[in-house]
C-alpha cells in the first residue's frame, strides 16, 4: 500500500525529529559540523559503502546537534540517490530542507531546491497511484449501475412515447373530427364529474351535453356498447369512434360516454 508507506514514512520521520529535539537539550549547542565524531564516522561508513551504518551515524550527530547542516545534507543524499538503494522522498525532502534553514548561504543552495522538486513530485505520485478502498471501489460500480438502469429506462420512456405519437397520428387520420378536439385545450368548458383534468385531455363532456349534437351519457352497472347502441339506435362503432379513450370491454361505473346523434329514432331506454 504505497500511501499507507507515505504515512509510515511520514510517522517516523515526525519521530525522529522529536528525538532530535530531545537530544539537543543534552548536546552542545555550538554547530561542530563536519568535526563531530559521529559525522566523521558516517562518512567514513559511507566510504565503505556502510549505508545501513551511515545513516546511524549521522542520526546521532544530528541528536548531538539538530542544526548540524551538514549532517542533514549527507541523509539528503542519502535517501535521495537510487545508487545508495535506501530511497526516502519523503525523509530526503525533510532533510534537505533543513540544510538549507541552518545554512542558507550553503554551497548546494543552488541545486537543493530542485532535489526538493523532484522529492514532492514523487511524493504526490505515490499518493495518486494509492489503491482506491474496497468500499469506494463498490460505491462507484453500484453509481455506474444505477446510471445504467437509469439510461434503460429513458429509452424505454422515449420509445413509449413515440409509440403513443403514432398511434395519435393515426387515430387523427382515421377521424379527423378528432383534430378539432385535440387542438382544443381544457378552459373553454366546465370540467364534469369523472372528466380527466390533464393537460391533454379532451375537451370536459359538460361543453358537448348542450351542443344539440352529442349526448353524454353516465354508465351504470350492467351497461355495455351494445347496450347502449341499442338504447340510443347508434352503431356500436360510432361510440367507439367518439370515445377512443374508453376501454369498451370494461366499461365502468360512473364513466361518461358521448354519444353520436342517432342514425334512427331511438328506443327508451329501459333503465
Amino acid at each position: 500500500m504505497r500511501l499507507r508507506s507515505v504515512l509510515v514514512r511520514c510517522c517516523r520521520l515526525a519521530a525522529v525529529a522529536a528525538c532530535v529535539a530531545g537530544c539537543s537539550q543534552f548536546g552542545s549547542q555550538s554547530d561542530r559540523g563536519e568535526n563531530d565524531p559521529d559525522f566523521v564516522r558516517g562518512k567514513s561508513r559511507l566510504g565503505a559503502k556502510d549505508v545501513t551504518g551511515a545513516i546511524d551515524a549521522f542520526g546521532k550527530a544530528l541528536c548531538t546537534d539538530p542544526a548540524n547542516a551538514a549532517a542533514h545534507f549527507e541523509l539528503g543524499l542519502i535517501f535521495y540517490e537510487p545508487k545508495f538503494d535506501a530511497i526516502d522522498y519523503v525523509a530526503s525532502c525533510y532533510h534537505l530542507q533543513k540544510h538549507l534553514q541552518f545554512k542558507p548561504d550553503s554551497s548546494h543552495a543552488d541545486i537543493i531546491p530542485g532535489y526538493i522538486k523532484v522529492c514532492q513530485k514523487e511524493i504526490s505520485r505515490e499518493i495518486a497511484m494509492a489503491p482506491i478502498p474496497p468500499s469506494e471501489i463498490e460505491a462507484i460500480r453500484s453509481l455506474q449501475q444505477q446510471n445504467s438502469q437509469l439510461r434503460k429506462q429513458t429509452k424505454e420512456q422515449h420509445s413509449q412515447i413515440q409509440s403513443l405519437k403514432s398511434r395519435l397520428t393515426r387515430m387523427v387520420s382515421h377521424d379527423p373530427r378528432m383534430a378539432g378536439d385535440i387542438a382544443a385545450q381544457p378552459g373553454t368548458g366546465t370540467a364534469s364529474p369523472g372528466a380527466n383534468s390533464n393537460p391533454g385531455a379532451r375537451p370536459p363532456l359538460g361543453s358537448l351535453r348542450n351542443s344539440g349534437h352529442v349526448r353524454s351519457h353516465e354508465v351504470k352497472k350492467g351497461d355495455t356498447i351494445y347496450s347502449l347502441s341499442r338504447s340510443y339506435g347508434v352503431s356500436e362503432k360510432t361510440i367507439r369512434t367518439l370515445n377512443p379513450r374508453i376501454n369498451p370491454l370494461n366499461l365502468k361505473v360512473g364513466q361518461q360516454i358521448k354519444i353520436p346523434p342517432a342514425s334512427r329514432p331511438s328506443r327508451p331506454s329501459s333503465r
